[in-house]
């Protein structure tokens, strides 16, 4: 048995016991997954109980005809692949799945791409270079639009917290990121959830105060972003 691995998964039971205490009487937002075909993609993230709980998860697919956007505080796209990813970037909405990611675009949605599902990443062990930096450039014009590329724990916790960043926010910190430290932290623990969301807030340090325990999941997590947490009074 790895014991490092069965303590990891029992402080993120712990750690979403406590999100689920603390934003229980907090109103659900809604969220929108678009996908190409909702019976192979994404059913880690439609299915997911305690990101159920916590938000409304509505779920269209390519048959889908007209979808109101209106009320949707996240939209989600899993399923991006390379000739999806090459058409979104040139402006070309030819199939339904295209058309809504391109609606909700320029209806300035807050919008992340589940970085599992985009194809090209992949094959970054074999494919030539100059292939990756072509599908790079093109992701990278995503991101210049606005769009997120997070992976599928990162958004399901961030979600479930009730602390994920609205767009306009998260469009500013990608063109001038700024370094900060954020408010002190004054909750019980700090776990990686709190960690996750101050690497998409830009923070370099995160200020906890004297009584806040630190998990040692958001510590390794704090660890691989290069983020410091400073104890304060």
């Amino acid at each position: 048995m790895d014991i490092t691995k069965l303590i990891g998964d029992i402080v993120r039971r712990v750690e979403l016991a406590i999100i689920k205490h603390e934003t229980a009487k907090m109103p659900k937002r809604k969220v929108l997954v678009i996908s190409k075909d909702l019976n192979q993609s994404c059913p880690d993230l439609i299915s997911n109980k305690n990101l159920n709980e916590s938000c409304d998860v509505d779920s269209v697919d390519n048959n889908a005809q007209q979808v109101n956007l209106e009320g949707y505080s996240k939209v989600i796209v899993c399923d991006l692949d390379n000739d999806s990813l090459s058409k979104l970037t040139s402006g070309i909405f030819d199939n339904a799945y295209l058309k809504l990611i391109g609606s909700c675009i320029m209806q300035g949605k807050d919008i992340a791409i589940v970085e599992d599902d985009i194809e090209f990443l992949q094959y970054q062990d074999t494919a030539p270079k100059a292939f990756l930096a072509m599908f790079n450039h093109k992701l990278d014009t995503l991101r210049e639009w606005g769009l997120e590329v997070r992976s599928l724990d990162d958004l399901t916790v961030s979600l479930c917290s009730h602390d994920d960043t609205g767009s306009p926010e998260r469009t500013v910190a990608q063109t001038a990121p700024e370094h900060n430290s954020g408010s002190v932290i004054t909750k019980r623990a700090l776990t990686e959830t709190d960690v996750i969301n101050a690497n998409f807030r830009h923070q370099t340090e995160i200020l906890i105060s004297e009584n806040t325990l630190v998990t040692e999941v958001a510590q390794d997590s704090a660890k691989r972003r290069g983020i410091t947490i400073t104890r304060v009074q």
